[in-house]
C-alpha cells in the first residue's frame, strides 16, 4: 500500500502551538519542527495520550449534545481553549491534521467496535455500525503503523506496524496484537481487513474493533459522528454515562490510567486498580472532569445534562 502526501488542514502555527501544549520532548517555540519518523510518531501519540483525554463530555453538556469533530472545532477546543478532548473521532481527527503538518504521509479508516470486548471478552465477538476510526501512517523510516488514540480505556498507547501478528507492548504487562482477517459475517473475501486485539496479564486475548484500509475523509467524521451522539443503540455506554480516559507516567516511567466510569474515578497502575473517588452529584462529576481529567464544563453547560440518562442529581443551592 501506498499512503500520499497530502496538505494538513492545520498551519505550522497551530502545530507548533498543539506540540508546546502537548509537551513534547525539548519543545520551545523556536525549536525546529521534529523529523517524521517512528521515534517522533511515538513521542507524538504517547504525549497526546498524557494531554489530551478521551472523553464524551459534549454528549451530554453542550447544548446540541454533539461532539464537534471539524477540525477547527477540535483545535478550538483541544489546544486553544483548552477545555478537554474527545473520543475517537476528535481525537484521531485533529492528531491525522497534526501528523499530515509534521510530514507524515496518513490517512484515517474506519473501524468496527467489538461491542463485547468488556463485559463478555470470549464470546465471539459482536461488531458495531461503523463508530470508530483509526490512523495508517507512514514514517519516513519504518514500515505502515496503525495509530489510535480514542479507543479508551484498553486503547493503543503507541503505534503498532500494520503486519500480521505484530505486537505492542503497553503498561501493566497489558498487550496489543493486529491480525489480517475480515469479520465473520462479510460477504466478500477480496478486501482486505484488520482486526486489533487486547489482553491484559493472565488474560486471553479479545478483539477490540475490526477495520479496513478504505480511507475515511473529514465529512465522513463529521456524519458518523452525528450519528453516533443521536443514536442510543450505536454508542453504548456513552449514552448512559460521562466517560473519561487518560493515561499518567509516574516519576519511575512507570504508565497507568486514570479513568471515570458508572460513577466512580479510578486510578489503574501495575496491574491493581484503585477507586479514588465516587461521584453522586453533577457538581462532584463537573469538579472531578476539572481535577483529574483536565475537562472543563461551565455552570451554564452543567445545565444541558439535566434529563439525559446520564445526568445525576443537582445539588440544590440554599439562598439565605
Amino acid at each position: 500500500m501506498i499512503i500520499t502526501k497530502v496538505p494538513s488542514y492545520y498551519t505550522e502555527e497551530q502545530l507548533r502551538a498543539y506540540l508546546k501544549k502537548a509537551a513534547y520532548p525539548d519543545f520551545q517555540e523556536d525549536s525546529p519542527l521534529p523529523l517524521p519518523t517512528l521515534d517522533t510518531l511515538r513521542k507524538v501519540v504517547l504525549q497526546h495520550l498524557f494531554t489530551y483525554t478521551f472523553e464524551n463530555a459534549d454528549m451530554h453538556y453542550s447544548q446540541a449534545h454533539i461532539m464537534d469533530v471539524t477540525p477547527p472545532g477540535l483545535y478550538k477546543r483541544f489546544v486553544e481553549d483548552a477545555k478537554g478532548g474527545g473520543y475517537c473521532f476528535g481525537q484521531n481527527g485533529i492528531l491525522l491534521g497534526m501528523l499530515r503538518a509534521l510530514g507524515y504521509p496518513t490517512y484515517a479508516a474506519a473501524a468496527r467496535a467489538n461491542e463485547l470486548h468488556a463485559t463478555d471478552p470470549t464470546a465471539p465477538p459482536v461488531y458495531t455500525p461503523l463508530n470508530h476510526a483509526v490512523l495508517l501512517v507512514h514514517p519516513s523510516d519504518a514500515p505502515i503503523q496503525v495509530v489510535d488514540t480514542g479507543f479508551g480505556g484498553t486503547g493503543l498507547i503507541g503505534p503498532i506496524e500494520l503486519k500480521h501478528g505484530a505486537t505492542l507492548e503497553g503498561p501493566a504487562s497489558e498487550e496489543h496484537r493486529i491480525l489480517n482477517g475480515l469479520p465473520p459475517t462479510a460477504a466478500t473475501s477480496d478486501q482486505v481487513g484488520w482486526t486489533v486485539e487486547w489482553r491484559g496479564a493472565d488474560e486471553p486475548w479479545r478483539p477490540l474493533f475490526q477495520f479496513s484500509e478504505a480511507e475515511l475523509y473529514p465529512n465522513d467524521y463529521e456524519a458518523l459522528s452525528f450519528a453516533f451522539c443521536g443514536r442510543p443503540s450505536g454508542c453504548g455506554a456513552m449514552w448512559h454515562e460521562v466517560m473519561c480516559m487518560r493515561p499518567f507516567k509516574e516519576s519511575d516511567g512507570t504508565i497507568g490510567r486514570m479513568t471515570m466510569y458508572k460513577g466512580l474515578v479510578k486510578k489503574r497502575l501495575n496491574g491493581k486498580s484503585e477507586a479514588i473517588e465516587e461521584i453522586k452529584t453533577e457538581q462532584q462529576r463537573v469538579e472531578a472532569l476539572r481535577k483529574y481529567f483536565n475537562v472543563l464544563i461551565s455552570e451554564e453547560e452543567m445545565a444541558f445534562i439535566r434529563g439525559r440518562p446520564a445526568a445525576l442529581p443537582h445539588e440544590e443551592v440554599v439562598e439565605v
